[in-house]
């Protein structure tokens, strides 16, 4: 029994998982995991049968059924956290390592692999805590501390490096079905009220209520930063989205994007943003709006997670209907943390919208505040299975009666509350090409029933990243 790990020990049982660890972070294919000794007691035995002499998934099997027998026994779960991170199983491993590191802090090749875990995971904090952890507490030689810090690195690339990169981003096909292709009421019927009359029963053309339809979606992204001497950074982005249906081509609808940002560092935690953009959209075939904005925040970055606040001034204009073209001013913010194999991003924005004097005529309700929100939940379900959960709400309030036809000239107030479940499944072994399944609820809840609308998707598709 050993009561401290020496310089022989380390310099024997480091090295492999150092090199193993930077190799997690330059390719896509599941890295072999280090062994190494502990300090209470003798090093694990090997596996019954090492990825390098039979399938990693072979084993896996092999220990998940002693499970029952052996679980709690830090060996053992050595062991399954080098088999799970063999096979790809990140989730099981990340499971089996962190009980190990719990119950025998001085695995030091027990901590490597988990840091392995965490890269490929992209948890990048996390990993980077344990390269600390490993030469804060074992004391590695220099030749072992120069492999750590290449592997930090790596996790953490020069700008310079970063802009050579090239352009990345993804496209995606899905074709589905959706339940209101034609923005359908979901309502048979509504009061009007003309002034000093009765409320006079009005039902719903079957033309105005919701139609089923056939779709194609077509989404795109490509982006690609550029960094200057400084430490500031221009971004470049752009995307496409658009839907295609077979019946209710009217509705068919196309949004083509382009952007650019600048960050430029102020201390090493936190940087000023600033970002303008430009947004066209058809519908049916035909020009409907451009969309022009303008912002300005800070953007800071603490442990695991990004947090921003913006400002920001847009212009819709409506070429065709000038009567909805506005100029709205934002501020919103929101804050992405990232966990083993989950991330969570939310944000939220409110804005006056106001139309524009030069409408030709008064937009009905006036002014309006706008109100949105979001929630995005992604999980690495395992090294083949991904999931996001999208949930949003959006808020609108006019700041004045909408119609005297209409409850008596209401102020309108219209809410939508709409959620989206993706699960994807790679299909190769570099993870460009995926298979993807999206299911989609969102419903429009309104004081005026003209307002309320409904709509259920379902898509399947394939999409590449690049």
């Amino acid at each position: 029994m050993r009561h401290n790990l020496s310089v022989a020990d380390t310099a024997t049982s480091f090295p492999r998982a150092a090199v193993l660890l930077a190799a997690a972070f330059c390719v896509t294919s599941a890295p072999a995991p280090a062994y190494a000794t502990d300090a209470t007691s003798p090093a694990p035995a090997p596996a019954p049968a090492s990825a390098t002499t039979a399938n990693p998934r072979t084993t896996l099997q092999t220990l998940l059924a002693e499970q029952e027998a052996r679980a709690g026994d830090p060996d053992y779960d050595y062991l399954l956290g080098v088999a799970a991170l063999e096979a790809g199983e990140l989730q099981l491993a990340l499971d089996a390592l962190e009980r190990v590191v719990l119950h025998r802090p001085q695995y030091a090749g027990a901590w490597l692999d988990l840091a392995i875990v965490h890269a490929r995971l992209q948890d990048a904090a996390s990993a980077r805590a344990i390269l600390e952890h490993v030469e804060q507490t074992f004391d590695p030689p220099p030749a072992l501390r120069q492999q750590i810090a290449q592997a930090r690195r790596l996790l953490m690339p020069d700008p310079v490096q970063a802009a050579t990169q090239g352009w990345h981003g993804d496209l995606a096909l899905l074709a589905g079905t959706t339940s209101n292709a034609n923005a359908g009421l979901a309502v048979g019927g509504f009061n009007l009220t003309p002034l000093d009359q009765p409320p006079v029963p009005v039902s719903v053309d079957p033309d105005q209520r919701p139609r089923r339809d056939e779709q194609l979606q077509l989404r795109g992204s490509a982006y690609r930063d550029f960094a200057h001497d400084n430490g500031s950074t221009t971004s470049l982005l752009g995307y496409l989205r658009g839907r295609q249906y077979a019946s209710e081509q009217d509705f068919t609808f196309y949004e083509v994007a382009g952007g650019v940002s600048h960050a430029q560092p102020i201390t090493p935690t936190l940087a000023a943003t600033a970002g303008g953009s430009v947004r066209y959209l058809s519908l049916g075939g035909s020009s409907l709006a451009t969309f022009y904005s303008a912002s300005l925040g800070l953007r800071r970055q603490w442990q695991a997670c990004n947090a921003q606040g913006s400002a920001e001034y847009e212009y819709r204009d409506y070429s065709q209907q000038g009567y909805f073209s506005a100029d709205i001013v934002w501020a919103g913010g929101g804050v992405d943390c990232r966990s083993g194999a989950h991330s969570v991003s939310l944000a939220a924005r409110i804005g006056r919208d106001q139309p524009r004097a030069d409408a030709g005529m008064a937009r009905a309700g006036g002014d309006t505040t706008r109100l949105e929100s979001s929630l995005l939940w992604r999980w690495q379900i395992s090294q083949r299975w991904t999931s996001d959960l999208l949930v949003y709400y959006v808020h609108n309030r006019d700041g004045s009666g909408y119609s005297p036809l209409l409850a008596s000239d209401a102020t309108r107030r219209v809410e939508r509350l709409g959620q989206r479940l993706t699960i994807g499944r790679t299909l190769d072994a570099a993870g460009r090409w995926r298979a993807v399944v999206e299911l989609e609820n969102g419903r429009d809840y309104s004081n005026l029933p003209i307002f309320r609308l409904e709509e259920r998707q379902v898509s399947v598709g394939i999409r590449y990243l690049f």
